[in-house]
């Protein structure tokens, strides 16, 4: 797992220099992007003490990875449904793909790493009494949260057919929220306080319960904008659904 570990922070890492919106963006934050998933990768791997062959495996399999991911993903108001899926079936085929080699390549990360007597060394008695594997995998996993996460939440949108571009310029808040909210409910999730996680779930729903009551007095020409409460509705319903689960669903991959 600790081939997984390090291909999940990496290709997190890369999206968040791509850009928090989950979007690439053109120019110098794109190429940014690909060098850290290259660069990112064979600097864990000398850190975990991987041998020259992981190394190389790894950077070259997680470099590939992010470039890919990447240019499948650009010029996002302009995608098409198949490419969407296309870019999402990429990545989960990916993920399949390094979590299968992964207990192979686990055997020939030394012991006795500089991340492993980091790990020992830490003030704090929950990371101390960690495996590197446990470590890595929780990092990759809070950093997943983030940026590409939400470039799979505007994936899922796009592929679904929901037309999220009015309601995101509404909504833009939710470029930060939604990976707090993912964050708060793994952690919560972690701890094994499923009904806070419930309760937070709960409140989202409340809390954006007004600002959709306020879109039915709004009036354009032809009258009561029904037809901008049901597209706010629905990118709020599949964008929070799939949220959740991005959430959720590592929680039962977490290494024992």
């Amino acid at each position: 797992m600790i081939a997984v570990g390090i291909w999940l922070l990496s290709v997190a890492l890369a999206d968040l220099v791509g850009g928090l919106s989950g979007e690439p963006k053109d120019g110098a934050r794109t190429i940014g992007a690909i060098v850290t998933g290259v660069v990112a990768p064979a600097i864990l791997c000398v850190i975990a003490a991987a041998d020259v062959g992981t190394l190389v495996l790894l950077t070259l399999l997680t470099g590939a990875t992010t470039a890919a991911w990447i240019v499948i993903r650009r010029d996002a108001p302009r995608m098409s449904a198949v490419r969407a899926l296309v870019a999402l079936l990429f990545l989960l085929s990916t993920f399949a793909i390094v979590s299968a080699i992964g207990s192979e390549l686990v055997s020939t990360f030394a012991a006795g790493s500089l991340l492993e007597r980091a790990i020992g060394r830490s003030p704090f008695s929950l990371i101390a009494s960690s495996s590197p594997e446990q470590v890595l995998f929780l990092l990759g996993v809070l950093a997943m949260l983030f940026a590409t996460s939400n470039a799979i939440v505007r994936l899922v949108l796009t592929a679904m057919g929901t037309r999220f571009s009015n309601a995101e310029q509404r909504l833009r808040g939710g470029r930060v929220i939604g990976p707090l909210e993912r964050v708060l409910i793994f952690g919560l999730g972690l701890a094994g306080e499923a009904t806070a996680a419930a309760l937070v779930i709960g409140a989202k729903g409340l809390l954006r319960y007004p600002e959709l009551n306020g879109l039915r007095g709004e009036s354009g020409a032809a009258g009561p904008s029904a037809r901008t409460i049901d597209v706010v509705t629905e990118y709020l319903l599949i964008g929070s659904l799939t949220s959740w689960l991005l959430a959720l669903f590592p929680l039962v991959l977490v290494p024992a």
